[in-house]
């Protein structure tokens, strides 16, 4: 793999960079990597896809849980 050196990073950036390693259980590396992913390659979602998604979910569910509801389910699921 290539390899790039960055330099003259602000604070500010060097610091939300290892923060946000830290939350995903990354190294600073590949939390660049990730990033730079993340900007270079979108991803790319259909709103009309999406939006049917949503409608089936919530034809199965049948309006709104209640917290029994999603009690029983987590335990069904547990089986």
């Amino acid at each position: 793999m290539a390899s790039i050196l960055v330099k003259n990073i602000p604070p500010a950036i060097h610091e939300a960079i290892k923060e946000r390693a830290k939350r995903n259980f990354r190294s600073v590396n590949n939390e660049i990597i990730a990033c730079l992913h993340e900007i270079l390659f979108p991803r790319k979602i259909d709103p009309q896809a999406e939006l049917e998604k949503v409608k089936q979910l919530r034809k199965l569910v049948n309006g709104f849980l209640k917290e029994e509801d999603l009690t029983k389910m987590i335990s069904k699921g547990r089986k």
